[in-house]
């Protein structure tokens, strides 16, 4: 997922939650408790923090090989985005140490 997807995502879940948020209050109304006090900069604070939390989780994970699979398969990787490999060469490889 790219940065442009990311965006995309928050822009489609923000109204969401600000809908989600809009019908507790008026369920919390109609059953006459208090409502939640929520202003723009809670609400700006919060989906700034939830996409900060995600963003931050996403790259520290995003192509980082942490496990030693990951680290050995890695060369091989780049070798096929370079086509200096085929698909059948792995493939092949594959087969005969199966």
């Amino acid at each position: 997922m790219d940065k442009n997807e990311l965006v995309a995502k928050i822009k489609a879940i923000a109204p969401l939650i600000i809908t989600l948020l809009a019908l507790i209050n008026s369920f919390l109304t109609l059953k006459g408790l208090p409502s939640l006090e929520i202003g723009d900069q809670a609400i700006t604070n919060t989906i700034n923090t939830i996409a900060d939390i995600v963003g931050i989780i996403w790259c520290w994970w995003k192509n980082n090989n942490f496990t030693v699979k990951a680290q050995v398969t890695q060369p091989v990787l780049n070798l096929l985005k370079k086509n200096k490999l085929t698909t059948g060469q792995v493939r092949q490889f594959i087969d005969v140490n199966s």
